[in-house]
C-alpha cells in the first residue's frame, strides 16, 4: 500500500490510512504513556534528590492533573472541531517548551509550579491521538486497531525509563530532563507528518454544542455505559499512578540505582506492550467491561505485593500484574468510551475520559504520599489496593444496573 491521502467509504464510518500513516498514527499514541511515564519517573526522584518529603512529592505529582481535570473536555472538543492532528501538534510543542523548566530549576517548590503548568499541554496530545485513531477503521475493527495503538503507546514506556534512568545515572536527574524535552520535540515533528482525518459520517470537522464541550459531556455522563467506563478509567489510573510514582520511590530509598529502577518500569512497559495485543480476543470472550474488570483486579494484586518485595530480583514481581492491567485496559476503555458516544462527540467523550484520568492523577499521589508519610509504606499500598477493589465493585454495580434498565425498556 502506497503513502496516499486517507480515504473513506461513503456508506460507513470508515477511514483507511496508508501503512506509513498508520505507523505514524500508532506512533503518536506513544506520547501519552511515553512522555507521562518519563515525567512521572523523573519528577519524584528529582524532587527526592532536592530534599522533598513523600507527602510533598505527592502534591508535586498531583499538581499536574489539576488543570487537565477541567480542560481535557475542551481539548476533545477542539479535536472534534479543528482536527485531532492540529491539537496534537500544539500540545506536543507546548510540552517541549514547558519541560525546559524541569531542566533549569533546583527548587522542588518550583517543580510543583512547573508540574501544574505542564499538565494541560501534555494532556492535549493524548486526547488528540485517541480521537485520531478512533476515526480509523470500521466499528468491527476498532478494538483490534485500538489494541495495536495501545500496544504502541507502551513502546516508549518500555525504553523511555530505561534510557532516562541510564542517562540520569551518568549526568544526574536535572540534566536528564533535556532528554525528555528532546522526546517532546520528536513527537511535534511526527504530528506534522500525519494527514488530518475526520469521521466520514460527518463529512469534515464537526460543530459541537459549544461551551467548551461541557454541555455535550453532561449528556454523555448520563449514559450508564459512559458512567461505567469513567469509573473504570479512574480506577485504572489510580492503580497505575500509585504504583508508578511510589514504587520507584520505595526502590530508591532502598539504595537501588536509577538504571535498575528504570528497568522495572521498562519491564512493565514490555508486559503492557505484549498484553495490549490480546485486548481483542479478551473482549470477544469476556466483553469490554468484563475484560477491563479482570485486568484492573490483576493490577490491584500488583499494588498489594509491592511493599513486600524490596529485594532484587523480587522487585520485578509486581510487574506482570500492573503491566497486564496497564496493557489490556487502555484499548478496551478507549473503544468502550468512543463507541458509546455519538459519532460527532467522540473527541468530547475521550476528553471526558481523560478528565477522569486527571482526577485520579491528582488524588492518588496526594493520598499515597500522605499515607506513606503518616503511617507506613505497606499501609499506603494496602489502602490503595482496597480503594481499587471498591472502585471495581462500584463500576460493576453501575454496569449491571444499566443493563437491567435496558431490559426493562
Amino acid at each position: 500500500m502506497t503513502s496516499n491521502p486517507p480515504t473513506s467509504s461513503a456508506t460507513s464510518d470508515y477511514v483507511q490510512l496508508s501503512r506509513w500513516h498508520m505507523f505514524l498514527a500508532y506512533a503518536t499514541g506513544t506520547f501519552g504513556f511515553g512522555f507521562s511515564t518519563l515525567v512521572s519517573f523523573m519528577v519524584p526522584l528529582r524532587a527526592l534528590e532536592l530534599g522533598a518529603e513523600p507527602h510533598v512529592i505527592g502534591f508535586i505529582i498531583g499538581a499536574g492533573g489539576l488543570i487537565p481535570i477541567f480542560l481535557s473536555i475542551p481539548a476533545g472538543e477542539w479535536a472534534d472541531r479543528f482536527g485531532a492532528r492540529r491539537v496534537f501538534i500544539v500540545g506536543t510543542a507546548l510540552s517541549a517548551l514547558a519541560t525546559l523548566g524541569y531542566a533549569l530549576t533546583d527548587n522542588y517548590w518550583l517543580m510543583l509550579v512547573i508540574e501544574f503548568l505542564v499538565g494541560f499541554p501534555r494532556t492535549m496530545p493524548w486526547v488528540a491521538s485517541q480521537a485520531y485513531i478512533s476515526n480509523v477503521g470500521t466499528p468491527e475493527q476498532r478494538t483490534t486497531i485500538v489494541g495495536r495503538f495501545s500496544s504502541a503507546t507502551h513502546v516508549v514506556q518500555l525504553f523511555g525509563p530505561l534510557m532516562a534512568g541510564g542517562i540520569a545515572t551518568v549526568v544526574g536527574y536535572k540534566n536528564a530532563f533535556w532528554f525528555v524535552l528532546l522526546v517532546a520535540v520528536i513527537y511535534t515533528v511526527m504530528g506534522f507528518l500525519l494527514p488530518e482525518v475526520h469521521n466520514s459520517r460527518l463529512g469534515g470537522r464537526t460543530k459541537t454544542s459549544g461551551a467548551g464541550g461541557f454541555g455535550a459531556a453532561a449528556k454523555l455522563i448520563r449514559l450508564p455505559i459512559e458512567q461505567t467506563a469513567l469509573v473504570m478509567t479512574f480506577t485504572r489510573i489510580w492503580i497505575l499512578v500509585s504504583w508508578q510514582s511510589f514504587y520507584p520511590l520505595l526502590l530508591a530509598r532502598q539504595g537501588i540505582e536509577p538504571f535498575i529502577i528504570g528497568t522495572v518500569l521498562s519491564a512493565q512497559g514490555l508486559v503492557s506492550t505484549l498484553t495490549a495485543l490480546t485486548a481483542g480476543p479478551i473482549a470477544k470472550r469476556l466483553g469490554q467491561v468484563g475484560g477491563t474488570g479482570v485486568a484492573l483486579f490483576a493490577g490491584t494484586l500488583g499494588l498489594l505485593v509491592s511493599p513486600y518485595v524490596m529485594v532484587f530480583p523480587l522487585i520485578y514481581l509486581p510487574v506482570p500484574f500492573t503491566g497486564f492491567a496497564n496493557g489490556v485496559t487502555l484499548p478496551l476503555l478507549i473503544t468502550l468510551v468512543s463507541q458509546g458516544a455519538p459519532p460527532d462527540l467522540k473527541g468530547v467523550a475521550l476528553g471526558l475520559r481523560t478528565s477522569a484520568n486527571r482526577v485520579a492523577v491528582t488524588i492518588a499521589p496526594v493520598v499515597m504520599g500522605t499515607l506513606v508519610t503518616s503511617t507506613s509504606i505497606a499501609a499506603g499500598f494496602i489502602a490503595a489496593t482496597g480503594t481499587g477493589w471498591g472502585l471495581i465493585a462500584i463500576a460493576a454495580a453501575i454496569y449491571w444496573k444499566g443493563r437491567h434498565a435496558d431490559r426493562e425498556v
